[in-house]
């Protein structure tokens, strides 16, 4: 199904609205596809592909996780706390996140330096930065966040 009134008018989508009517306002960027990709300022190549391909959006996606999990974002390069969980995930990947640092931890009970790398890089796809409020939300909140789906739905092959 085709949107007849929608159209891209470039990577920017401030003060424009997205695919639902809703106008964006600042750090917000319209989605695009079945896996919701972002045309940021940083992204807007992904254009028209993360529109009407599920296979390309999927391989994008994924490749883009992979590659924040890495160490390999060159926007998060300046930020000491993805620097530090890139590093403490190589070199100790089952250590526990250690406790007193700026950004949330103990998302999970017990959380590794791994899992918490692979949190934060998850977030950064929907809301962008760095383990910030949006993105926390997006983790934690309690009738719809990632954890409420993650622990409250029938998986194949498993929970039920």
């Amino acid at each position: 199904m085709t949107n007849s009134s929608a159209q891209f008018i470039g990577a920017e989508m401030i003060g424009a609205n997205d695919a639902w009517g809703k106008t964006c306002g600042p750090n917000q960027w319209a989605s695009y596809g079945i896996i919701q990709n972002k045309v940021g300022n940083y992204e807007w190549f992904t254009w028209p592909m993360a529109a009407i391909s599920t296979a390309w959006s999927e391989d994008y996606r994924w490749a883009k996780w992979r590659s924040c999990v890495n160490g390999n974002l060159a926007w998060f390069q300046g930020l000491s706390d993805y620097t530090d969980a890139v590093s403490r995930a190589k070199s100790n990947p089952a250590g526990l996140v250690p406790s007193g640092q700026t950004d949330p931890t103990n998302l999970l009970t017990n959380e590794t330096n791994l899992q918490y790398l692979a949190l934060g890089c998850l977030a950064t796809h929907y809301f962008g930065d760095w383990y910030d409020g949006g993105a926390v939300s997006y983790l934690t909140n309690t009738s719809s966040g990632f954890f409420f789906h993650l622990s409250n739905k029938i998986w194949p092959g498993g929970k039920g």
